[in-house]
């Protein structure tokens, strides 16, 4: 009775130095520190997550998370410091979810909202774990996934990769009228270009006909549309790039070349149902 009622009492006090942690830190270090560490997880701790759930934790955890840092810095009168959300993923299991093109489109949404939050850093968790049967945080296989081979790309790299190809070297302001499951982010290359991501978060294909302003367009621009395949009900394990399917390695994305369409009439993109579209605009 007494081993239990002490560790009752030290639940209790682990409870209470979480609670007061931050302002026993911020009381303590003051304006000492150079940066502040978060992680999250975005979805419910082994919830059986649906797409919509998970795409939609993007844009909320990552805003609500930076909400929550200069509610924190103000309550404890320190400057708010650069943000390093140094581990980052979701949590959604039982459907291969961690495996699938779903957590794709979630990092690219992700990626998005930090840099308009103007988070200083993050990592994303991890490059190789373990499979899981799907409830794997790695980036890449590491020779445990049934009929796949030692290192292959998970869906998430392809939309990591055509992020950083894609987005430039500045964010610029964006907007999309009356069309809630439509998500941009747009931004200029000091080579003139603009590069944008247009990310339809729903089931029903969308048309987004994109206008510039103090921007003068070239003669073309340039689509890779990423999309899941028919496997694994809501949850596919493959990414279709301008509906071409890659099997195995990522050198194969060096052979695929984008879909090319004049600007003569307008910039229009056909976002298929639940896809990652990035964009290149020539500038004149």
């Amino acid at each position: 009775m007494q081993q239990l009622l002490s560790c009752q009492k030290i639940k209790k006090f682990e409870k209470e130095v979480d609670k007061n942690w931050n302002s026993g830190f911020f009381a303590s270090a003051k304006n000492a520190a150079d940066f502040f560490i978060i992680h999250s997880y975005y979805t419910p701790y082994q919830k059986d997550s649906k797409p919509d759930e998970i795409l939609q934790s993007a844009t909320t955890v990552t805003n609500n998370m930076m909400q929550y840092m200069k509610e924190m810095c103000d309550e404890n009168k320190v400057l708010l410091k650069p943000i390093a959300l140094t581990e980052w993923n979701i949590f959604a299991e039982g459907s291969k979810q961690q495996t699938s093109y779903i957590a794709g489109m979630h990092a690219a949404i992700v990626l998005g909202e930090m840099i308009k939050n103007k988070y200083g850093m993050a990592c994303r968790w991890d490059l190789a774990n373990g499979y899981e049967n799907g409830n794997d945080h790695g980036l890449f296989n590491k020779g445990d996934e049934p009929g796949v081979p030692k290192w292959n790309p998970r869906p998430a790299y392809y939309y990591l990769y055509y992020f950083q190809k894609f987005f430039g070297d500045k964010m610029v302001s964006s907007k999309i009228n009356n069309n809630d499951s439509v998500i941009v982010y747009s931004s200029t290359f000091s080579s003139g270009q603009i590069g944008m991501v247009v990310i339809n978060i729903s089931a029903a294909k969308k048309t987004v006909q994109v206008t510039t302003k103090n921007f003068t367009q070239g003669n073309n621009y340039y689509i890779y549309s990423l999309t899941g395949g028919t496997d694994n009900n809501k949850f596919s394990q493959h990414v279709l790039i301008n509906e071409k399917e890659l099997k195995s390695d990522a050198e194969k994305l060096e052979n695929i070349p984008a879909d090319k369409f004049k600007s003569k009439k307008g910039i229009i993109i056909d976002a298929p149902s639940y896809s990652v579209n990035y964009i290149l605009i020539e500038n004149k």
